[in-house]
């Protein structure tokens, strides 16, 4: 049976928003008759905004008996169950990874999405015993949950708000 997991609930909604509320402000920014540099400054900095976003709402792991399929923005990374050599993890902070390594390639799950400690076990129930790494038992053994990455969403919500009611809403 297939199954699909997509980066937490709890990121998805400020980020969508965050996306939205950013357009009033990034359009304010370009109007203002600013530098030459200063606006291609701008426009890199919208560019890579919204696609990091848009990556974030389009990641998707999915894992089938077959193999792993990563999603996102760029494109699908299929990876099939035979092909996994090594199952690995590491943690970085509150960040924490698992690592497909297939051959020398290494690719990377972190702890964004929902339901990873389902994830792990599915992963670990597709690969042989001895392909699983020291690093991947650890992180299993303690999962993180991110709290990080939802206040950090809803703040960039709020500084957007507030940038919104100073510049539009008469003083």
């Amino acid at each position: 049976m297939e199954k699909v997991y997509k980066i937490k609930s709890s990121l998805r909604l400020p980020m969508a928003l965050a996306v939205i509320l950013s357009i009033p402000v990034f359009a304010d920014l370009m109007g203002r008759g600013m530098a030459t540099g200063h606006i291609i400054l701008i426009v890199i900095l919208m560019l890579f905004f919204y696609l990091m976003a848009i990556n974030n709402l389009l990641k998707r792991v999915t894992i089938s008996p077959d193999g792993v399929t990563i999603g996102n923005f760029m494109g699908r990374k299929s990876i099939a169950r035979n092909d996994i050599t090594a199952l690995d993890g590491l943690s970085v902070g509150q960040r924490q990874f698992i690592s497909l390594i297939v051959g020398k390639q290494s690719h990377l799950i972190q702890n964004s999405f929902t339901d990873f400690t389902g994830i792990m076990d599915a992963l670990k129930a597709m690969v042989p015993e001895d392909h699983i790494k020291e690093g991947f038992t650890r992180i299993r053994q303690n999962p993180l949950t991110r709290s990080g990455d939802t206040i950090a969403a809803w703040l960039t919500v709020a500084i957007l708000v507030t940038i919104i009611t100073f510049r539009y809403l008469p003083h």
